[in-house]
C-alpha cells in the first residue's frame, strides 16, 4: 500500500480499484458495518488547487441527490490525504462495454442515454454543469444495469467565479463541444448535451463522429463538423431520422441544440416507435 494508510475513518482499505493522475480510489469495508462497501477515493496531491477541486467535486455531488448519480456519503482529510466516501459500483465504466466498430445493443444504449440524461438534466436544473460527459464517467452496475453519472471533478456551478471559469481547457478530448474546446469560460448546458451526443453515436455506431479528435488547441485535431450518417459507418437497421437526433444533439451552434436531453430522447423515442411499430 506505499503511505497510503489501512484505514480511513471507519473504513479498512482491502484493495486498489482504480488510478488518476492525482488520485487513487480503494475498496473500503467499514468496521462496524461490515457488509457496507464504500469507494474511497485518495487525492494525492497537495497542490491548492486541486486541493480545492477535490472539495468542490465533493460538495457538488453530495448535493445531487439522484438514482443516476454517485453518491457522496462523507469528505474530510486524514493526514497527508483528503479523501471522499462514496457508493461503491460493481461493474464499471461504460467505456469498458464499448468495442471499436460493434455497437451495442440498441436497447442497453437507450437505456444507459436515457438514464445518464436524466441524471444530467437534473444537474443542469440544480444549476450544474458537468464539463467532462464521456464513456469514462458513465457507471453501469454489474448485477443490475444500473446507470451512474460520476465524476464531477471539473464541474462548473452556474453563476460561479473563481477556478473553474478562468482554467485552461480539460475534459476528455473527443467528446468536448465545440465553444468548450475553444474556451474554458464558454461552456453552458448545452455543451453538456453535446458531449452526450457524441456517446450516444459512439453507443450506436461504434465509433467516435470522426476519424480525428477536433477541436483540441493542444492537438493536432481537425475542425468540427457535422457527423457522418450512421450508415455510413456500416449501421443498419435504424431509421433515418436516427441522424436527424444526432446532428441536432451535434449541433456546432449551441443554439441549434436540443434544449434538455429528455427532449432528445423522447424525440428518439418516437423516431424508434415510429420505426417498430404497433
Amino acid at each position: 500500500m506505499s503511505n497510503v494508510p489501512t484505514r480511513i475513518g471507519n473504513y479498512k482499505l482491502e484493495r486498489q480499484i482504480g488510478k488518476g493522475g492525482t488520485g487513487e480510489v480503494w475498496l473500503g469495508r467499514h468496521q462496524t458495518l461490515e457488509n457496507r462497501l464504500s469507494a474511497i477515493k485518495l487525492l494525492m496531491s497537495q497542490d491548492p488547487e486541486w486541493v480545492d477541486r477535490f472539495g468542490r467535486e465533493a460538495s457538488i455531488t453530495s448535493r445531487l441527490r439522484h438514482d443516476h448519480i454517485i453518491q457522496i456519503f462523507d469528505h474530510g482529510y486524514q493526514p497527508p490525504f483528503y479523501y471522499t466516501i462514496m457508493e461503491y459500483v460493481t461493474g464499471g465504466a461504460l467505456r469498458s462495454l464499448l468495442k471499436p466498430g460493434r455497437p451495442l445493443p440498441l436497447e442497453l444504449t437507450m437505456r444507459i442515454f436515457t438514464d445518464a440524461g436524466v441524471a444530467l438534466d437534473y444537474a443542469h436544473a440544480n444549476g450544474v454543469i458537468h464539463r467532462d460527459i464521456s464513456p469514462g464517467n458513465i457507471l453501469v452496475e454489474q448485477q443490475t444495469g444500473r446507470v451512474l453519472l460520476t465524476d464531477f471533478g471539473i464541474a462548473r456551478e452556474s453563476g460561479r467565479t473563481g477556478m473553474t471559469t478562468t482554467s485552461k481547457v480539460m475534459g476528455t478530448p473527443g467528446y468536448l463541444s465545440p465553444e468548450h474546446a475553444s474556451s474554458a469560460t464558454a461552456v453552458t448546458h448545452l455543451s453538456d448535451i453535446y458531449s452526450i451526443g457524441v456517446v450516444l453515436y459512439e453507443m450506436l455506431s461504434g465509433t467516435l463522429p470522426w476519424d480525428h479528435t477536433p477541436g483540441m488547441p493542444d492537438q493536432t485535431g481537425g475542425p468540427f463538423t457535422v457527423p457522418p450518417k450512421l450508415r455510413e459507418r456500416g449501421v443498419q437497421g435504424l431509421p433515418p431520422d436516427v441522424d436527424r437526433v444526432l446532428q441536432s444533439l451535434l449541433a456546432i451552434d449551441p443554439a441549434k441544440r436540443y434544449p434538455s436531453v429528455r427532449a432528445a430522447i423522447d424525440d428518439l423515442d418516437q423516431v424508434l416507435a415510429r420505426h417498430t411499430g404497433p
